[in-house]
């Protein structure tokens, strides 16, 4: 629905994800400061933007793991079909 108003949260081995939806934004920003304070590993953005690149010009990771991230980054999911 493109509102701003769930959290996807990926665990750490990155095999699955769970999305979150909220009523309303407030709610969510709630949600994510509780676990910002209280969760060891809470990361927004992961890895930059300019390691993924270097790591795909080097060969590092295959195209596909390039494409996954730039639709990570442009705040796409699998989990939202809309």
């Amino acid at each position: 629905m493109f509102k701003h108003i769930a959290i996807e949260i990926w665990f750490f081995n990155k095999k699955r994800s769970f999305l979150l939806v909220f009523e309303d934004k407030g709610i969510r920003d709630n949600i994510y400061k509780f676990f910002s304070e209280n969760c060891e590993k809470v990361s927004k953005e992961g890895i930059s933007k300019e390691d993924v690149i270097l790591m795909w010009q080097e060969g590092e990771i295959s195209n596909f793991d390039y494409l996954m991230y730039l639709n990570t980054i442009s705040n796409r999911s699998f989990c939202d079909l809309s």
